[in-house]
């Protein structure tokens, strides 16, 4: 399934979390501390995506819960299972690099052009760009992938398209006379 979404290009704000070759979709940013994954028989399970670093947690650089307005989530975990990396320490899931987790990412270019990459998550360490699903490593951390078209930027319309290649076949046809 990973080998799949790498074939995917001009894809924007995409993200996915692949698990033992299955991959789901997810939010771009991160925003839901929780993940669905089917395992290989189609049981869907839920995992706390919420996920730190060893150091973080060390260094207390942790949430324990999002709040939405007046409601509120907590991700603590009680076991390994929990956690989409299957790492539970302190209450708080970490990053395991044992783990059979990719997370990819849509690589915005530039003038709406993208590509896939697979590596590890938004928070994992990480010692080069390469090695993050965002390209993006910050203080040996991997940084989130943000970046994709501005509102302003849009397609060419098919008029303009039409017009355009109408006037390159007219410049054709003068050149041959």
């Amino acid at each position: 399934m990973e080998t799949t979404l790498l074939s995917i290009t001009n894809d924007f704000y995409n993200s996915y979390f692949c698990k033992n070759d299955i991959c789901v979709s997810v939010d771009n940013d991160y925003f839901r501390p929780f993940v669905e994954i089917p395992d290989i028989n189609g049981n869907i399970k839920l995992y706390i995506s919420e996920t730190y670093s060893y150091e973080s947690l060390k260094l207390n650089n942790t949430l324990s819960k999002k709040c939405f307005g007046e409601i509120c989530i907590s991700h603590k975990c009680n076991n390994d299972s929990e956690c989409l990396y299957n790492k539970c320490i302190d209450s708080y899931c970490i990053f395991n690099d044992k783990a059979p987790i990719t997370h990819c990412d849509n690589i915005y270019l530039g003038h709406r052009q993208s590509y896939t990459y697979c590596g590890k998550a938004y928070g994992d360490i990480c010692n080069s760009k390469d090695e993050c699903s965002s390209k993006k490593c910050y203080d040996n951390t991997c940084g989130m992938s943000t970046d994709g078209p501005s509102d302003s930027e849009t397609m060419p319309s098919d008029a303009f398209i039409y017009f355009y290649y109408s006037i390159v076949a007219g410049v054709v046809v003068i050149k041959k006379q």
